[in-house]
Order: structure tokens, then sequence, then C-alpha cells
């Protein structure tokens, strides 16, 4: 799908929240392994959740204010048989920033543990 009112980098950039949760959640067991200061932990933990909220906060501004129809995304530039498509309508982009909302305040709650 063409969005010609945003940029290219805005249009990849709606696809960096759900990234950035695969990666951080691969990558956390290797940080507690490697980083045994609390706070070090307590920051990494922050800055991802801090990171996805503001990320799917702009996508979802952007599909209800912006572009008005589903993102769909193929990842990849594969077709859907063969790719996976991502596919984003503003009750999804809602949901979508509703938990990342919960889980940035459910971080803030779990730093002081």
């Amino acid at each position: 799908m063409v969005y010609p009112q945003l940029p290219p980098i805005m249009i990849h950039s709606l696809t960096l929240a759900p990234m950035i949760s695969i990666v951080a959640a691969f990558i956390m067991p290797l940080v507690g392994l490697l980083i045994k200061d609390r706070r070090v932990w307590d920051a990494y933990v922050f800055t991802i959740a801090t990171a996805v909220l503001a990320l799917t906060g702009i996508g979802a501004y952007m599909l209800y204010y912006v572009v008005e129809k589903p993102f769909v995304y193929m990842l990849g530039g594969w077709p859907p048989p063969i790719g996976i498509v991502y596919e984003v309508d503003k009750f999804s982009a809602l949901l979508g920033f509703i938990s990342a909302f919960i889980i940035w305040l459910a971080v803030i709650y779990g730093l002081r543990y």
C-alpha cells in the first residue's frame, strides 16, 4: 500500500515497536547474566519500555490523524503467501497503545522491587 503523505522513514518506523519488543525479549536474559548492577538493569528495562510506548503512540497518532486508513506493510517485501504481512487498523493501534502503556506502568511499579 502506498502512503504518499508519509516519508519512507515513517513507514518503516511503524514496524519498530514489535521488533524492539521481540529483540529486547531475547537480549534481557543475556543482560541479566552479564550485568549484575540492579540500576543498569532497571535503566535498560525502562528505556526499552519507554521506546516501545513512544513508537506505539506515534504509530497510533499517525493512523488516527495522518493516514486515516489501515496500515499494511509487507515485511521483507515478500507477497502474502510467502512473506509476513503486518496490518494495523485504528482499533488495533489503540489496543497496542493501551497495552504498551499498561506495560510501561508495570515497569515503573516494578522498579522499586
